[in-house]
């Protein structure tokens, strides 16, 4: 069991690490100048690989997913997906601290209740 939590535990995080990397990425190709809003040319998708953070965070997605279909493999889908809302708190420490971005009060106790809720819905069964 101990080894299903690991797997959990790693794909939370390599869930915040790739959304983390397309924020990164996202921002780059902002600073190019290039937005969705001029339209998704060519030019566009050029500017999101312009730098490794696009390329890296697919790349991790793709190992985050296998994990976390081995992990749904062997834990029910009721008690692994409300569990797995505990990335949105770490991607709003992330934001704040990693990012520098800013975090109202309102998010915090947002936060305090997606931990309230998933030691209510995924604690033991």
């Amino acid at each position: 069991m101990t080894g299903m939590y690991g797997l959990f535990v790693a794909a939370v995080l390599l869930d915040t690490l790739g959304t983390t990397l397309f924020k990164l990425g996202a921002s780059h190709a902002a600073e190019l100048e290039t937005s969705l809003a001029q339209g998704m040319g060519f030019k566009t998708v050029q500017s999101f690989f312009s730098s490794w953070y696009i390329p890296l965070g697919l790349a991790v997605y793709v190992v985050e997913y296998v994990i976390w279909i081995t992990y749904l493999s062997s834990s029910s889908l009721s008690r692994a997906f409300p569990m797995y809302s505990l990335t949105i708190v770490l991607i709003l420490i992330v934001s704040r601290w990693v990012l520098k971005e800013q975090v109202g009060l309102n998010r915090w106790l947002g936060a305090v209740l997606i931990i309230a809720g998933v030691l209510m819905l995924g604690g033991s069964e």
